[in-house]
């Protein structure tokens, strides 16, 4: 079983592939679920504040689940992807990802389809700048 450090919320994966003896999943996450609330017409209809608020703060992650791995209390990624750590405490292995991109406010990530389920190096997004 997998947790996470805290919540997140989520609309698109990037990618997901297979590494020696993890999986890495990387998506958009948001802190919560009140990007939702940007979604009424009346604010996709406004601009500024009203549209660009708190919610719009999408990030890249990447969170590396190890597989087959039996130790407890130590990092089961071995520090090989930086952040992103994953400590056993009995049957579950807390996981905390790895922010790929400082900058927010991001949504439906590409990538080339030739590297679907496997290492890539590029992701495309579509992305916005706040108070234009």
């Amino acid at each position: 079983n997998y947790v996470t450090d805290r919540s997140y919320f989520f609309f698109n994966f990037v990618n997901c592939y297979e590494s020696g003896e993890h999986i890495i999943v990387d998506m958009l996450t948001y802190d919560g679920p009140e990007v939702m609330d940007s979604m009424w017409v009346e604010k996709l209809k406004s601009s500024g504040s009203d549209f660009y608020g708190e919610s719009s703060t999408s990030r890249l992650m990447r969170f590396v689940l190890p597989l087959n791995y039996m130790e407890q209390g130590i990092d089961l990624n071995f520090g090989q992807w930086n952040e992103a750590t994953a400590i056993r405490s009995n049957d579950m292995i807390n996981i905390r990802p790895k922010i790929i991109t400082p900058e927010y406010g991001m949504e439906s990530p590409k990538i080339n389809p030739h590297f679907n389920f496997r290492r890539y190096g590029y992701t495309y997004v579509v992305g916005w700048i706040h108070g234009l």
